[in-house]
């Protein structure tokens, strides 16, 4: 066999086998996978019952085969087509599985009736078969090459989890995967933080749309608690100074929210300024007869002592009476 005919690195399938299978399908819900309903591809094809005995000697087994097959062929191909394809190999497995799943939903009942066949003890072997076919071609397309002893573990655990996602799959009867989601399927996004809401990709918490189905992380100064598609500014008197956060903390005593709303950080009062409040925006100043003992940061002012006074706002210490005079009350203003 030659690299031109092979496709994405599996082999090629016969045009007019692949036609025969393609026509067929339309007839297997009714016909099941029957010699009537390759007869009927067949005609539909424009090919006849002698094409069908030469493409298919071992009957509608070669047929179901074949379209597992070419079902995998178009899988590679849509992968390898995706312009924001994933670059972790759990990600590339999951994604692979959806478009499988994806690309079947037009012959769902082919599938189910194919599986049906495959299900009888005396097919156990070509089950087997194309079942593994299906893994390895995965497994290739995630690019994983080795063929250590995790070759065999890789390719049985997947076999579980496809096999068990496929029964799923053929039991949900709600939207199938495509733009929107379902019941069993959570998304057909890649990146792994949205949910199905009402029947569409909605971002999880922590997370908004950042464009080309995926979700992002929320940004500093935001935040998001609950499913939904945008980060929220965290409000004024609130911060966040960490990325993909479900709430935003209060600015401490002391300090103010400098941004106004979705800012990162709290920030200390100013020298002369004081701030007696939980979540608040901005400082007050230290009017006359006030002072910030703190220089900075300060919960609140501090009256001037006796023996001193201060005229000016923004103070950070009152001015001691001049010689030959005296107060002796607090808070005072002029000596």
């Amino acid at each position: 066999m030659t690299d031109s005919d092979r496709q994405n690195g599996i082999p090629a399938a016969d045009a007019d086998a692949a036609a025969i299978i393609e026509a067929a399908l339309v007839h297997v819900p009714f016909d099941g996978w029957s010699d009537a309903a390759l007869q009927a591809g067949a005609s539909d094809a424009g090919l006849t019952a002698d094409d069908v005995a030469h493409h298919f000697p071992g009957g509608p087994l070669d047929a179901i085969m074949l379209h597992s097959h070419l079902a995998d062929i178009a899988m590679i191909e849509a992968f390898d087509a995706m312009s924001d394809k994933p670059d972790r190999v759990h990600l590339m497995i999951r994604a692979l599985i959806l478009i499988r799943l994806d690309q079947a939903s037009l012959h769902k009942e082919a599938v189910r009736r194919a599986l049906a066949v495959l299900a009888v003890p005396a097919n156990a072997l070509v089950s087997a078969r194309a079942l593994y076919a299906t893994i390895d071609t995965m497994w290739r397309a995630a690019g994983q090459q080795d063929t250590d002893f995790s070759f065999y573990t890789k390719r049985a655990t997947l076999a579980a989890v496809y096999s068990s996602t496929l029964l799923a799959w053929l039991a949900d009867t709600s939207a199938t995967v495509g733009a929107s989601c379902s019941s069993f399927f959570n998304c057909d996004w890649i990146s792994g933080n949205e949910d199905c809401v009402s029947g569409a990709c909605t971002c999880k918490a922590r997370y908004e749309n950042g464009g080309s189905d995926t979700c992002t992380q929320c940004s500093p100064g935001k935040y998001k608690a609950s499913t939904g598609d945008s980060c929220s500014d965290c409000a004024p008197g609130y911060v966040q100074a960490s990325s993909g956060e479900t709430y935003c903390s209060i600015c401490d005593l002391g300090t103010y929210d400098a941004a106004n709303g979705g800012g990162t950080t709290c920030t200390s009062c100013d020298p002369g300024t004081a701030q007696g409040f939980y979540g608040q925006t901005s400082c007050d100043a230290c009017t006359a007869g006030k002072y910030d003992a703190s220089n900075g940061g300060a919960y609140g002012c501090t009256t001037c002592p006796v023996g001193r006074y201060e005229t000016a706002s923004y103070s950070t210490e009152c001015t001691a009476c001049a010689k030959g005079k005296y107060l002796d009350l607090t808070g005072q203003t002029t000596d």
